[in-house]
């Protein structure tokens, strides 16, 4: 019974890994879709900072996924670290005080610029180039 059970046991564990990293190839990991993903977690970092939370809210009571596709891409740490990154970078949109503006700033506009410079892209290409490795 001994033997029987540990054959078990060990077969579940190899089915349950083999599962495990098939599903892991679902979700195409090729550098251009990488890259995009970092920059996406970006985005999403930054517009959320500067929102004070609230775009992390909007999404949330509307069904979003938010960047749930960019994690599976990513990997969670590297989503998080991304997000972090344009939360950093969220401190540079200024006020804009021409007068039609009353003093608002250009949250979307300096975020997509942000998240989709070279910048961004040198440093999502070296962290795939690292996962690969």
């Amino acid at each position: 019974m001994g033997v029987k059970l540990k054959s078990i046991v060990i077969i579940s564990s190899a089915l349950i890994m083999f599962s495990c990293k098939t599903g892991q190839n679902i979700i195409d990991k090729k550098e251009e879709n990488y890259v995009l993903a970092y920059k996406k977690a970006v985005l999403f970092g930054c517009i959320n900072k500067a929102t004070n939370g609230k775009f992390q809210d909007f999404s949330k009571n509307n069904n979003d996924l938010g960047i749930a596709l960019e994690v599976a891409i990513l990997y969670h740490y590297e989503a998080i670290e991304a997000k972090k990154i344009g939360e950093k970078l969220s401190n540079k949109i200024r006020t804009i005080d021409y007068d039609d503006y009353e003093g608002r700033k250009p949250i979307y506009s300096d975020c997509v610029s942000y998240a989709f410079n070279k910048e961004i892209d040198s440093i999502a290409r070296e962290k795939y180039k690292k996962l690969k490795q």
